[in-house]
């Protein structure tokens, strides 16, 4: 990782939780050793480096651990939540039609 964040032209790493997760045989186990383990070792490069670090949340609270250890990008949700929210949606507004 401090490679990566010494690397000219990197501004922002990103750490994929769901990726980091199936790497390791574990997809979707956020909560692993492991992704904290990436998540530290993200923030100590970077902060050694200078620059911010990004990584998805799953709530306000984690956004602010993140914060506190140095995220300045977060994103809430990936395609597939946005996609599965608006068929939930969709479905709960149909399913009182009368047909």
């Amino acid at each position: 990782m401090d490679a990566l964040a010494a690397t000219e032209g990197i501004d922002v790493p990103f750490v994929g939780p769901a990726d980091l997760s199936q790497s390791c045989g574990a997809l979707g186990q956020f909560d692993r050793e492991l992704i904290r383990r990436a998540v530290d070792a993200t923030a100590t490069a970077c902060k050694r480096h200078g620059k911010g670090w990004g990584m998805s949340v799953d709530s306000a609270e984690h956004a602010n651990v993140l914060i506190e250890k140095g995220a300045r990008l977060l994103s809430y949700g990936e395609d597939q939540t946005a996609l599965v929210s608006g068929f939930r949606w969709a479905r709960d507004l149909l399913r009182g039609l009368k047909v």
